[in-house]
């Protein structure tokens, strides 16, 4: 009888964390982390931080999901987030300056989108850095003609913000 309800608890306990490893392992993750190099200028907003994050989520050529996130502060990560189960790649958009800003309305913030798709690893954590050699653009879309507003961030911030630096 001591053998039986031993083997019982062994099986209940091995099915319990063989189900617990399979959801850990199985879910595909990803985070986003700022490594953009600290910006001084004449508006604090201008440090290097990210605002109005949103994450695209794709699946081929799709958009299957979008997140937003408020801020990523430089040297900053977002938490950890679990992808739709058909995403394989993400892709970023973000602005330099946030609403509060006195420069928020300027050309040079207009939205920026990464020009890479970021694959994501089936069951794996994928950690994507933004960082100054980071290649942005103006367009969410892929251009056909190749895309000439192409940029990276080091570039986006010596040229394009140096009015308020």
């Amino acid at each position: 009888m001591q053998k039986i309800l031993l083997f019982t608890i062994a099986l209940l306990v091995s099915i319990l964390f063989w189900g617990c490893t399979q959801t850990e392992n199985g879910d595909t993750t990803y985070q986003i982390s700022n490594k953009v190099t600290k910006i001084d200028s004449a508006d604090p907003y201008l440090n290097g931080s990210l605002y109005e994050v949103i994450i695209y989520e794709y699946s081929g050529n799709n958009v299957v999901s979008e997140m937003e996130i408020d801020k990523i502060s430089v040297n900053g990560k977002t938490s950890i987030f679990t992808a739709e189960e058909k995403t394989n790649t993400i892709r970023i958009s973000f602005r330099l300056l946030p609403k509060a800003s006195p420069n928020y309305n300027i050309p040079e913030n207009s939205r920026k989108y990464t020009v890479q798709y970021y694959s994501l690893k089936k069951g794996k954590l994928t950690v994507v850095e933004i960082d100054d050699d980071t290649r942005i653009t103006n367009e969410l879309k892929k251009s056909n003609s190749g895309n000439n507003d192409e940029k990276m961030m080091k570039e986006l911030v010596q040229e394009g913000f140096e009015s308020i630096k």
